[in-house]
């Protein structure tokens, strides 16, 4: 009896065991079904990536409110996951003016000198030539240094001018063109100047000549002039430099400059 009630006990251990198991493995199963459940509700939910309308609108709105880091990325974006869409054209002249407006007139000048190249017919082709004659001339040296995208602007304002000869922009043209040539101007009595410390007269006199023969409209072509007398003075042709004097003498424009000149030519009369 004792031996059939061990049995028995034995039985109800083994179908306890069982059942245990059994409702692990259940409560498991429904635990993994559960978590895939979720991820695969989560990944059916999830938002599907914006068109590309949706990203040039984004980076106009970027661009229109000044955030041009931002525009930059959305443009870039658009022009390299759709090359082949409406938008490559547009974004690749608004990412060039991002540049621009940014100030980051190098990059600029590469983002629009490549619209130019390959979006000939589109309708921004002529700001983007203007912008980037302004770029070369925002990104030039200082007198001292060598005037290449000085000559680049200069260059590329002379083809708006005939490309476009009505353009909205012409006052941009003409303000750049206005600018562009006070600089070369500048960089011309720099050089002069250079001569006259080293009172080099003869070469001196040809800079300043050059200057007011070239760039007569400029600022820098009154402060040539007197100068320009003292070297004629200093070699031997003192009736060219009281013309000159005379002509400043009679010139209000600058009063300190018209000082110095009515002081040189009193020097010069011997009074």
């Amino acid at each position: 009896m004792i031996a059939k009630r061990a049995n028995i006990r034995e039985i109800r251990g083994h179908s306890g065991n069982s059942w245990s198991r059994k409702i692990i493995l259940t409560f498991t199963f429904c635990t993994l079904t559960f978590l895939f459940n979720c991820a695969k509700h989560q990944t059916i939910s999830k938002p599907p990536p914006p068109s590309v309308d949706e990203m040039f609108e984004s980076a106009t709105n970027n661009f229109q409110a000044k955030q041009y880091d931002k525009a930059i990325t959305g443009f870039t974006d658009i022009i390299f996951d759709y090359p082949g869409s409406r938008y490559a054209a547009d974004a690749q002249y608004y990412l060039a003016l991002s540049n621009f407006e940014k100030k980051d007139y190098a990059q600029a000048i590469i983002e629009l000198d490549f619209f130019i190249k390959n979006f000939p017919t589109s309708p921004f082709i002529e700001p983007a030539t203007v912008q980037l004659a302004l770029a070369y001339l925002r990104s030039a040296p200082n007198v001292e240094r060598d005037q290449i995208q000085l000559l680049k602007a200069r260059e590329l304002l002379e083809e708006a001018s005939e490309k476009f000869p009505d353009s909205k922009y012409q006052s941009d043209i003409e303000n750049a063109q206005k600018e562009l040539t006070e600089r070369l101007a500048r960089k011309e009595f720099e050089a002069a100047n250079l001569y006259f410390r080293a009172q080099e007269f003869d070469a001196a006199k040809t800079y300043y000549q050059h200057l007011l023969d070239k760039y007569s409209q400029t600022s820098w072509a009154i402060k040539a002039k007197f100068p320009l007398a003292v070297c004629f003075a200093e070699t031997g042709t003192k009736e060219e430099a009281k013309k000159i004097l005379e002509e400043l003498v009679k010139d209000n424009s600058d009063p300190e400059l018209q000082k110095k000149a009515a002081a040189q030519l009193k020097k010069l009369n011997g009074e």
